[in-house]
């Protein structure tokens, strides 16, 4: 059935002109790619104000959207991601079906390249782990990637998730966030959903609070736009960091000054040697509970190597060191092999998500052992006014002279 799809979608593509449907960076990508082995004719889009325009050097004509013109002639490779599932249930609507009329631009890639088909289908940590992965040339010599954003707690999930339905039929491979599949039947990817040659593989999608037992755990307010909330939510997003800090928070509610704030916070026993052990034995626990029956883990490896580096920037995004690990184990059940695999990991960058880092408290430090830590240590930390570096006390001055701020601003909201 696969090799029969494939073996469809690479005879259309060689034998029909090409239509692109978008004129942007991944039609531009797939044009350049192909431009000399396939019969490129124009691009659409149902943008008006590109209509008329040229594009790729001046290769291509934007035209306007037309069912009929479209029809039986050409071959329409989507070049789109964002508004792929608009553009496909228009297509569909339009009497166009799915491989027979028009193909995704990296389905086609991998059939043109003989290549077989990978689907990441998860938060950003696992297209974070895709980014790793295309770094490393024995995996990109066997797979070409799409990744699809999900999230159980967006309502519109199920809407979105046209890319999971439409690659399932021909992929060779499926990687998946393990907590995005379990609370709705609508989109709960079974064994028997996927070819019978298919690797399901699941990623852990743990987060690791055991830094930070400061973090507030309330949902924050969806209508984030805004410094500060309506008076019935105290808990009040702050644009200046990204992660509420509860005890600065309080401290500031309370009248204590940003001086005073950070005496009371910077103190070696704020937190308990007996809170802190108690606090990060439920953590490990959770990790442990989480991953039960996942294929890709990384518990035991926070669990070894938490005290010798920093693995987190925040409780939910992993430095380098985790991040390879989840690139290591999916390779391992890929059954690919890459020789310079250690040189790739050197040269790769700390960070791969752009996220902040979140300052950790003197207690907590004292009590884990953490020997990569001192009160000259900086935390990178994005704010509304770019990326700072700050060292615990900078940040704590900062953030408690932000809250007050804020608490008046609220005063009078």
């Amino acid at each position: 059935m696969k090799a029969l799809l494939r073996q469809k979608i690479l005879e259309q593509l060689q034998a029909k002109e090409i239509v692109l449907f978008g004129a942007g960076m991944m039609a531009h990508e797939f044009y350049e790619q192909y431009k000399d082995k396939l019969s490129f004719a124009f691009c659409v889009t149902n943008t008006s104000t590109e209509w008329g325009e040229k594009r790729f050097c001046g290769k291509l004509d934007i035209r306007q959207y037309r069912a009929q013109e479209l029809k039986d002639r050409y071959y329409v490779v989507l070049g789109v991601y964002p508004a792929f599932d608009n553009i496909a249930s228009q297509l569909e609507c339009d009497g166009y079906a799915m491989f027979r009329d028009f193909v995704d631009y990296k389905v086609a890639e991998a059939v043109l390249e003989n290549k077989k088909l990978a689907f990441f289908y998860g938060t950003c940590i696992l297209r974070d782990v895709l980014h790793a992965l295309e770094r490393v040339p024995a995996f990109t010599k066997q797979y070409v990637s799409i990744f699809k954003q999900g999230d159980t707690q967006e309502r519109d999930t199920i809407a979105e998730i046209r890319r999971l339905y439409y690659a399932k039929d021909i992929c060779d491979a499926y990687i998946y966030a393990n907590k995005l599949l379990h609370s709705s039947e609508a989109y709960n990817m079974q064994r028997t959903d996927l070819p019978e040659d298919c690797k399901m593989i699941g990623v852990s999608k743990v987060t690791f609070h055991g830094y930070w037992p400061q973090l507030h755990n309330k949902s924050y307010n969806d209508n984030w736009l805004f410094d500060v909330m309506a008076p019935f939510d105290n808990n009040f997003w702050h644009l200046m960091y990204s992660r509420e800090d509860a005890n600065i928070t309080k401290l500031a509610e309370e009248g204590k000054t940003p001086e005073e704030i950070y005496q009371i916070l910077s103190a070696d026993d704020y937190y308990s040697a007996k809170d802190i052990k108690k606090h990060l034995r439920i953590c490990f626990k959770t990790l442990q509970v989480a991953e039960k029956g996942i294929e890709v883990r990384v518990g035991d490896f926070v669990q070894r190597n938490y005290k010798e580096q920093k693995l987190y920037q925040d409780f939910t995004h992993p430095k380098k060191e985790v991040l390879w690990e989840y690139v290591r184990q999916v390779l391992e059940h890929l059954e690919i092999q890459e020789e310079h695999l250690a040189d790739i990991i050197d040269a790769a960058p700390a960070y791969i998500h752009r996220s902040s880092d979140m300052p950790i408290y003197p207690s907590v430090a004292k009590h884990l052992g953490l020997s990569w830590i001192n009160e000259n240590t900086r935390y990178e930390l994005i704010t509304s006014k770019g990326v700072r570096l700050m060292t615990f006390k900078e940040y704590v001055l900062h953030y408690a002279a932000y809250t007050q701020a804020a608490l008046k601003l609220r005063e009078g909201w």
